[in-house]
């Protein structure tokens, strides 16, 4: 059976799974943001393996 390829995600792609998994447990929308920001900007300036492979990727 043949592997389907995935595609590439993008940083939109990202922002939107952390928003909506993040609005799940807060309802403050600025909250949401803030907490979204955090995050985004811990992830894109860790050295961390995780971050490694989502730069890799773009």
């Amino acid at each position: 059976m043949e592997r389907e390829e995935m595609p590439e995600p993008t940083l939109g792609d990202l922002i939107v799974a952390l928003t909506e998994e993040t609005s799940q447990y807060l309802h403050d929308e600025k909250e949401v943001n803030k907490v979204v920001a955090f995050r985004l900007t811990h992830l894109l300036n860790n050295r961390s393996p995780a971050a490694r492979r989502w730069q890799r990727w773009n």
